[in-house]
């Protein structure tokens, strides 16, 4: 041991056994009570700070989905659809002995009359070609599709 550490213990040794005043001793119980009181109060409110924000997450977990569920909703407005009149086919009226004939009969006369219209043609299959240019000038891809859709 150095000289120095020798007279440090030393004087140690000498405060280990002199007596302390008693207004210090109370100046640094009073000191450590502060700051155990102070940690205390700060846990206090740690801890109210924590229930209070608990308390309101239950509230919005619980609130939230109530409400939503409890709201009048408005119906949607129905979409407005302008009307179209329709053309009807004209029917002349048919005199027979000079007499009108009634309305029902005209009516099923402009049904046959509908009715009886030739079919429509049936559609010629034709047979559309998309040629296709790549990179190398030799190859060129033609992509066939006729009207159906099919492609080849």
């Amino acid at each position: 041991m150095s000289d120095l550490d020798r007279e440090l213990s030393e004087a140690l040794a000498a405060l280990r056994d002199e007596a302390l005043p008693e207004s210090a001793l109370a100046s640094v119980r009073a000191g450590v009570r502060e700051r155990i009181e102070a940690g205390r109060r700060s846990r206090v409110w740690s801890t109210r700070l924590s229930l209070a924000t608990a308390a309101a997450a239950v509230w919005l977990a619980v609130a939230i989905p109530w409400t939503a569920a409890t709201l009048p909703l408005k119906s949607p407005r129905a979409p407005e659809v302008a009307s179209i009149a329709l053309s009807r086919p004209v029917v002349q009226p048919v005199q027979d002995d000079s007499k009108l004939k009634p309305a029902h009969a005209r009516v099923e006369q402009a049904r046959a009359t509908v009715k009886s219209s030739p079919p429509a043609p049936p559609r010629e299959e034709r047979t559309q070609f998309m040629r296709i240019i790549t990179d190398d000038p030799n190859v060129v891809i033609l992509w066939a599709m006729n009207s159906k859709g099919e492609t080849r």
